[in-house]
């Protein structure tokens, strides 16, 4: 069985096969035998699936923010809540937008943020009976982990 050669679906994966070189042409362009289009549909099927699959890694929007709290001698402060503020202007209005506890090894870590400024703060009991603020502030960017270290 052959296909006429008359549409333009025909022309385009004759022209297609010529330049891929997939195969042997007929010498005359009156027909395309049934194997040949057999051929051409499996390598165009190739192509769309291949094509589809190629870039459909989601493009991250949001990055990470770790922070890693200290005392003076720089020993992790452990157990203790970290503050997250979206902006100077919370932070000085003390307007956290979220909070984390410290780690064993006194790390925190915000995820999943928009990209933007952040500011941090925690509060621990010192050695001499008082308390300690320490603060810090991160710049996050889309697909990448900050870390930053707040201290006195």
């Amino acid at each position: 069985m052959v296909f006429p050669f008359n549409s333009f679906f025909t022309k385009s994966c004759r022209i297609i096969i010529e330049k891929l070189n997939l195969f042997k042409l007929p010498a005359k362009l009156g027909a395309i035998k049934i194997n040949t289009m057999k051929k051409l549909t499996f390598y165009l099927a190739l192509l769309f699936v291949v094509s589809l699959f190629s870039n459909c890694q989601k493009e991250d929007l949001t990055g990470d923010l770790i922070v890693n709290a200290r005392d003076i001698s720089g020993a992790s402060i452990i157990g203790e809540t970290v503050y997250l503020y979206a902006n100077e202007a919370d932070f000085n209005n003390l307007l956290y937008t979220t909070t984390e506890t410290t780690d064993n090894s006194g790390q925190v870590r915000f995820i999943d943020l928009e990209p933007g400024v952040y500011y941090v703060d925690c509060d621990f009991a010192n050695a001499g009976g008082g308390t300690t603020n320490i603060w810090g502030s991160g710049s996050v960017s889309a697909g990448y982990e900050t870390t930053i270290t707040i201290n006195p």
